[in-house]
């Protein structure tokens, strides 16, 4: 699960009480240290904080280290402060500046790697343009009870089923649980609000997509202080893919208030989903009065669409295709919702323009589902010239031979 991302309310100072138990808290100027300085083009330096654990840490007290950040005079892009704990060789937290709020990041130290002496140290790098990094000293090490939507397993969405069929709908459980010892007023959301429609894999069919609710804290604790029993609220929405193969779904936010007042947000997982290519089985074929007809005659065709399989189908577009023939009106129909067994008819008009076989095809276009396709049983149509029956050949040759032989007469008299 992708921990705490961003915060941004207004931070209001102080004011933890209103919010949460704050069970110690030691400022660094407390501990004796001043504000700690970088500044230069790419400088890299580090300061370190020694303190003594000063009070019983398990899972319903939570060390928080609130570090207030100042960059002057402005934040490079690529300043960054990357803290460690007990002389960990990785960071337990890489911040940028837009981490912070009006100063000030906090970041969870980790209660199972504490000692009797403690070690914080703070590593900062200031960017190309050689600005000025301030660590200031009423930086805070605290102890808080808090909700706690941070624990594996507490903040999640899940895909029923786990590979769902391209023409087919999924459901998306959204489930939160607090493993903290303080209630909480949360606002979960589907996804982030500016991406509601930034969603081209998967198209919102139904369901509850934002959640405003109350979750209780965690009651119940095993014998080490974890949470046994956390409460639960959920909500699920239903998608349908757009696409078929592997897409990665967006990430559930969760907003409540942290124990210093201010707003934070937190990410859900983000599952890759395998949208399977579809059994389709819809039968089409052309189907034409007569096999032969005469140039200049029109051919009533009809297309027939019959879906054989069990699964409803929605807008199939039907198409005909002809080879050298003249068509009268559209050359398509749209099926809105096609059942399991279903048989529908499209009729067609064609006409005749010139002699010879023509073949009359068919495509089924799947609009919703990536131009997906399937094709049809085509019918074939011989083309012929008009036919004169030999009596009326034979008077028009008498006609001629008449006309000839008077046309000898009127000369010879002249």
């Amino acid at each position: 699960m992708k921990r705490l991302v961003f915060i941004f309310a207004v931070l209001v100072m102080f004011a933890a009480s209103a919010f949460a138990l704050t069970y110690k808290e030691t400022t660094l100027k407390g501990l004796g240290y001043a504000n700690f300085e970088a500044e230069g083009i790419e400088i890299q330096d580090c300061t370190e904080i020694e303190f003594l654990k000063t009070i019983d840490l398990n899972y319903e007290t939570r060390p928080i280290f609130s570090v207030h950040v100042e960059f002057l005079p402005l934040a490079g892009k690529r300043d960054e402060i990357n803290v460690f704990f007990n002389n960990s060789l990785e960071p337990i937290a890489a911040l940028k500046p837009k981490d912070f709020l009006n100063g000030w990041a906090r970041v969870k130290l980790p209660f199972s790697r504490f000692e009797e002496k403690n070690h914080i140290n703070i590593c900062v790098r200031t960017g190309e343009i050689g600005n000025k990094i301030v660590i200031h000293n009423d930086s805070t090490i605290g102890y808080y009870s808090k909700a706690d939507f941070e624990e594996e397993g507490a903040f999640y969405i899940s895909v029923t089923p786990a590979s769902p069929d391209l023409l087919d709908e999924f459901r998306v459980d959204v489930v939160l649980r607090n493993f903290g010892n303080e209630d909480a007023n949360v606002v979960l959301k589907y996804r982030k609000d500016y991406l509601e429609r930034e969603t081209p894999e998967t198209m919102l069919v139904k369901g509850k997509t934002i959640l405003t609710t109350n979750i209780e804290k965690c009651t119940e604790r095993d014998g080490l202080g974890r949470c046994a029993n956390p409460h639960e609220v959920t909500f699920a929405y239903y998608l349908r893919p757009k696409i078929k193969g592997m897409i990665s779904l967006l990430p559930a936010i969760v907003e409540y208030t942290n124990p210093f007042g201010e707003i934070v947000a937190v990410e859900s997982n983000r599952p890759n989903v395998i949208i399977r290519e579809p059994e389709i089985k819809v039968k089409a074929f052309v189907k034409i009065p007569e096999q032969e007809i005469i140039v200049g005659q029109n051919i009533g065709t009809k297309i027939i669409v019959t879906n054989e399989g069990a699964r409803t189908l929605q807008n199939i577009e039907v198409k005909i295709l002809n080879n050298r023939l003249g068509l009268s009106g559209s050359d398509k129909a749209l099926i809105d919702v096609l059942t399991g067994k279903e048989t529908r008819e499209f009729p067609f008009t064609l006409k005749a323009i010139e002699a010879g076989k023509r073949e009359i095809g068919c495509t089924i276009t799947y609009l919703d589902q990536n131009l997906l396709k399937t094709g049809c049983t085509s019918a074939f149509v011989e083309v012929k010239k008009p036919y004169i029956p030999i009596e009326v050949i034979a008077g028009a040759l008498l006609t001629i031979a008449a006309a000839a032989f008077f046309a000898y007469l009127y000369w010879i008299k002249k």
